[in-house]
């Protein structure tokens, strides 16, 4: 067969899987709300921020969380999700309400993207639920599988109130072991690929100039200019920073942590997860926007892997200023870089923040 560059919702002749049926059979099916197995609670936010290095006062500090507009600590946006599960353990049982697992040829699993947008902000004794629905499901090639299947899933989280906290469309795929895959199916592709998707400029060596702005100063949308960079945070990736992006995510995916697991999957070492790439990504735009400041949506794309021993560098640079009805919104070119390869993790980011004619509002 030849290398797939395009999503592929046909049967493949030749390989032993009937896409079109599981497409069929899967594609809108939704789960009911299933609540959160614990209320919003201190300790994973804490968990969260100690991941990515974040001392925000509003994610940790309840004395200056009931002074502020929220009037208790609030949930950093990308650990949102976290309270809308049942979590990892224990176990869930088999009768709560869950998507029915998809069969796929492979059995292996990576996450491509996460696309998140925050409706309203989701406080320390809230109670979360989560329904999922299945959206999409193709075939596309990748370096391990030409025939690795692709999953999209949207998640709705709501609060105790009925209100949508959040929404969440996560793209995976699954695909085989090297052992799995018979010749003429994996490598380099044997026709040319489509075009790759712009990536953003790495910054390099050369770290623009951004003066970190105290705590209590408040950034408004009509000092925001194009082309403005926003904070350069920095990461080395070292064995403990491993074991903290675990606590921090609660992913226990083997691959991120276990290296003859992740060798054997077809990967040259461990690589960090979904949830700390998220964590980092965000708190450059948290770190940024303020206490007024509300981070409305970010796109998260993982292109290339980011192991121990890199030095992880996250930053973005605002490319659009406008309005949407009484918003004032900022979007933001987002990304994670490293020196072995260059630009690992584009983002795309939409923020709102205050006017200094009147705060804006959500």
């Amino acid at each position: 067969m030849d290398w797939l560059s395009e999503p592929c919702r046909q049967n493949i002749p030749g390989l032993d899987y009937d896409l079109e049926a599981m497409r069929k059979q899967f594609l809108g099916l939704e789960t009911k709300p299933v609540q959160g197995r614990y209320p919003v609670e201190y300790d994973p936010i804490r968990r969260h921020c100690h991941m990515t290095g974040d001392m925000n006062p509003l994610f940790l500090d309840p004395t200056y969380g009931a002074k502020s507009k929220y009037g208790a600590v609030i949930v950093p946006p990308p650990l949102v999700a976290y309270f809308g599960v049942p979590g990892v353990w224990p176990p869930r049982s088999l009768e709560e309400p869950r998507l029915p697992a998809i069969p796929m040829p492979g059995n292996r699993s990576i996450a491509m993207m996460v696309e998140t947008e925050w409706h309203k902000p989701v406080k320390v004794g809230d109670r979360l639920s989560s329904m999922s629905r299945y959206a999409d499901l193709y075939f596309l090639s990748i370096r391990l599988d030409w025939c690795a299947v692709w999953v999209t899933t949207q998640n709705i989280l709501s609060n105790q109130h009925g209100d949508a906290v959040a929404t969440v469309m996560q793209m995976s795929l699954r695909h085989r072991g090297v052992d799995q895959v018979p010749d003429g199916q994996k490598g380099a592709p044997n026709v040319a690929q489509a075009p790759v998707p712009p990536m953003p400029q790495p910054i390099g060596q050369t770290r623009p100039l951004v003066t970190p702005k105290p705590q209590a100063e408040q950034i408004y949308w009509e000092d925001v200019k194009e082309g403005d960079f926003l904070p350069v945070l920095e990461y080395p990736i070292t064995e403990t920073r491993i074991v903290e992006q675990v606590s921090g995510s609660q992913d226990f995916y083997a691959v991120h942590h276990d290296r003859a697991f992740a060798r054997a999957a077809g990967h040259s070492d461990i690589f960090v997860n979904n949830g700390f790439m998220r964590g980092c990504l965000a708190r450059v735009l948290t770190d940024w926007i303020g206490d007024e400041g509300w981070l409305r949506k970010l796109r998260v794309e993982m292109r290339r892997m980011n192991g121990p021993g890199d030095l992880l560098i996250c930053t973005g640079k605002v490319v659009r200023k406008y309005e949407d009805g009484a918003e004032k919104i900022v979007e933001c070119e987002v990304w994670a870089e490293n020196a072995r390869v260059g630009v690992t993790t584009p983002c795309r980011a939409w923020v709102a923040l205050p006017s200094r004619s009147g705060q804006s509002r959500h």
